[in-house]
């Protein structure tokens, strides 16, 4: 069992962003694949964040959902009856067809991991603490569904701590470069996903463009802030907001950019 604290940290802090992006290889069977998490785990990662949210209302809260699931989903595979049923519930996947469940995280790894928009790319890892039995089919699986890296480390090594914060160091592209202070002395396995995404703004920032304009807080407060601004309406936005005597419009990416007077 992974301890709690040490879980609730690596997925809160060693992930970026996910997405269901497009692969090269066998195209057709991966996003048919993938389409059977799509809905399930946007509806968990929306629930995450609305839990997150009411704990801490007034923070800005930046998490990956797809990183979560995919940690409770190689988790599961090491767990069996009520347990594994109430992973796969929390998720919205359905218990009775787990290997379905596993052929889709499968191909998600597999697409993610093919994927040439954007630079994008999943690591996950396991952790066992040396001399601690494993069943040879959790560790197997984890490998071929969800080409996971798995180690053997002694817990009680500080070293052990250094090889975990440089693998997340490497598959975050040194974004997160300190993940684990310490281990608990309890701790006998590990699971950890790494998720680093570099992409371009469909509507690039030009700082030609961008000055400091008033921008109102749910609160009521205000605040200068950096805003690009546009002459010309992009036929991809879809709503207007006029504030004052500042017009906003929303992308389709559901950002909003203030619009030029002229």
């Amino acid at each position: 069992m992974v301890n709690r604290a040490f879980m609730t940290k690596s997925l809160a802090v060693a992930m970026t962003c996910a997405m269901f992006g497009t692969g090269a290889q066998s195209r057709s069977d991966s996003s048919a694949a993938t389409r059977v998490l799509a809905q399930p785990y946007a509806q968990f990662g929306f629930e995450v964040l609305r839990k997150l949210r009411s704990e801490q209302p007034d923070t800005n809260i930046f998490i990956s959902p797809t990183s979560i699931a995919v940690a409770l989903a190689m988790t599961s595979n090491g767990a069996n009856g009520a347990t594994r049923d109430a992973i796969l519930r929390t998720l919205h996947c359905d218990p009775q067809s787990f290997e379905t469940f596993n052929t889709a995280n499968r191909a998600l790894v597999e697409q993610i991991g093919n994927t040439t928009a954007v630079q994008l790319s999943m690591a996950n890892a396991l952790w066992l603490q040396q001399g601690f039995p494993v069943n040879p089919s959790f560790t197997q699986t984890l490998q071929a569904a969800y080409r996971a890296q798995v180690e053997n480390l002694n817990f009680q090594n500080s070293a052990a701590i250094q090889t975990v914060n440089g693998w997340v160091a490497k598959h975050t592209n040194d974004r997160v470069q300190h993940l684990l202070d310490q281990i608990d002395p309890s701790t006998v396995v590990m699971l950890t996903n790494a998720l680093a995404f570099k992409g371009k703004w469909t509507l690039p920032f030009d700082p030609k463009v961008t000055h400091s304009h008033v921008f109102g807080t749910a609160n009521g407060a205000a605040g200068e802030v950096p805003t690009s601004a546009y002459a010309r309406v992009n036929p991809k936005f879809a709503a207007f907001r006029t504030v004052g005597e500042i017009t906003w419009v929303c992308c389709s990416d559901s950002t909003w950019l203030r619009t030029c007077d002229t």
